[in-house]
């Protein structure tokens, strides 16, 4: 039973250490990341850039970003798009886009992507020819109901008196 309690209070005093030690992190105002290596591939930067804003870490991508001097790739085009469109800031992604476009970079995350950026600027005819671009080449749930959301606009702005459901 002693070697138990001692067991149980060295375990507790690890864990008051843990804590103690998430507690300075979490106080601190150092970045939620560090750059190590400048040189870091583009596909790396990409990937990084990607989690960032799936995972909402808005201020983070965006820092991590200006960390770099990164080559312009379609990758890192359609992540700083994801960026500014979680940021709401939808004019700036969809400008990430028309570059992207001009590198004649063709995906259905692309289209996808340009799809709701332009449903989110509420130009529905042309949300729906990039979502349905996406669809051909990706048959996705996901775009499906997009297409379906973006035709329940479009109905709507068509006949504003017709009364839709919309999912």
């Amino acid at each position: 039973m002693c070697c138990l309690l001692y067991g149980f209070q060295l375990q507790f005093g690890r864990l008051i250490f843990i804590f103690s030690i998430v507690s300075k992190v979490l106080d601190s105002q150092e970045p939620f990341f560090s750059v190590r290596n400048p040189d870091v591939k583009q596909g790396t930067i990409a990937t990084s850039l990607t989690y960032l804003v799936e995972t909402k870490h808005f201020s983070e991508a965006q820092t991590f970003l200006r960390s770099f001097g990164a080559q312009t790739t379609p990758e890192i085009l359609l992540a700083q798009a994801n960026l500014y469109f979680g940021l709401r800031k939808y004019t700036l992604a969809l400008s990430f886009i028309v570059e992207a476009q001009k590198l004649q970079w063709d995906t259905d995350d692309f289209y996808f992507l340009k799809g709701k950026i332009l449903f989110a600027l509420e130009e529905y005819e042309a949300s729906y020819k990039a979502l349905e671009q996406s669809y051909k080449m990706n048959p996705l749930d996901s775009t499906k109901e997009a297409l379906f959301r973006c035709q329940i606009r479009l109905n709507q702005t068509t006949d504003p008196n017709e009364h839709s459901t919309e999912l």
